[in-house]
């Protein structure tokens, strides 16, 4: 029940209650799946480089995150859901209720882009079904970068 300090360059994440329902109230099928946001509780040291400087954490406790779904680690603290997530796994921090373009921020080293439209015709001028052209996942313009502080 005392205070929990993460090691290292982990983040300790309150996660983010799921959706039941919807805004006008219709209710949404559960998931297994927890939701892969949340607010960061607690933040380690940070990283040692192989020159011994270290690197501190980017996240900082208070910050609502995104982070990637795969390496966390599951925690109950308080009697609360949790997750440890690695710094390098925060995919980017926002204010307010939602991620939006304008209340995002970008950690070290991130960039997100938006991917250009699915083809909707083939070069030949063949109409292509929704989802039949391959996503071209190399080609986006960038929306919003991460300082390197």
């Amino acid at each position: 029940k005392g205070d929990l300090q993460p090691l290292y360059d982990y983040v300790l994440v309150k996660c983010k209650e799921a959706v039941t329902s919807t805004k006008s109230g219709l209710l949404l099928p559960t998931s297994s799946e927890k939701p892969s946001e949340g607010e960061v509780v607690a933040v380690g040291p940070g990283s040692v480089k192989e020159n011994g400087v270290q690197v501190p954490v980017w996240a900082q406790a208070g910050m609502k995150i995104l982070h990637g779904k795969y390496g966390v680690e599951e925690v109950t603290y308080n009697d609360e859901d949790h997750v440890l997530v690695r710094d390098d796994d925060v995919l980017l921090s926002y204010s307010g209720d939602e991620p939006t373009l304008e209340n995002i921020k970008m950690p070290r080293g991130k960039v997100l882009l938006k991917l250009l439209e699915e083809e909707k015709e083939s070069q030949g001028g063949i109409l292509l079904s929704k989802g039949a052209a391959k996503p071209d996942t190399t080609v986006g313009e960038v929306v919003a970068v991460g300082d390197d502080d």
